[in-house]
């Protein structure tokens, strides 16, 4: 069994806590024993899906070496945008939707996909295990990130014309 800590990116948005959570949640089903943490207090957007949802914010760390715990980085994959200590340790996964920016010097399972899309179909059993919550916070996720892209471009083939 290997320990984990489950983070996102610096400055913690909707989707890096939730996809943080609910990795964790599927770490802990394979066996593993996985804790979603965050590096810095969650943005009001998130804080306010975490209310209406009734869900419990991860822990702020600022440091994870010295714990003995091996990582899995949702929402992010460079090391500008994670934490400090990043190269003292020990990378398993990384699930994110950005460009490749990290170098590890460890083999690692990299997927590519937006970030909460891709955990709420590895989580698809969550309803049935009472975890509601938890996907209606991941499809909180998909939703906005689908809105702020529509906005983007919507934006962009605007100035074009």
């Amino acid at each position: 069994m290997t320990q984990y800590l489950v983070f996102g990116h610096k400055n913690p948005d909707t989707d890096t806590i939730a996809s943080a959570i609910a990795f964790a949640y599927y770490l802990n089903q394979k066996g593993h024993q996985a804790e979603a943490v965050a590096l810095g207090t969650p943005n009001e957007e998130t804080a306010f899906a975490l209310d209406y949802f009734k869900a419990q914010a991860p822990r702020v760390i600022e440091s994870a070496a010295g714990t003995g715990a091996h990582v899995a980085l949702v929402d992010h994959n460079e090391a500008s945008q994670s934490i400090d200590d990043l190269a003292d340790l020990t990378v398993d996964y990384v699930i994110d939707h950005h460009r490749i920016g990290l170098s590890l010097h460890s083999l690692c399972t990299i997927v590519v996909s937006q970030s909460a899309v891709l955990l709420l179909s590895f989580t698809r059993c969550l309803a049935k295990q009472g975890l509601k919550f938890l996907v209606k916070l991941l499809v909180s996720c998909c939703l906005l990130l689908s809105l702020i892209a529509y906005s983007s471009n919507h934006q962009l083939a605007h100035q074009k014309t």
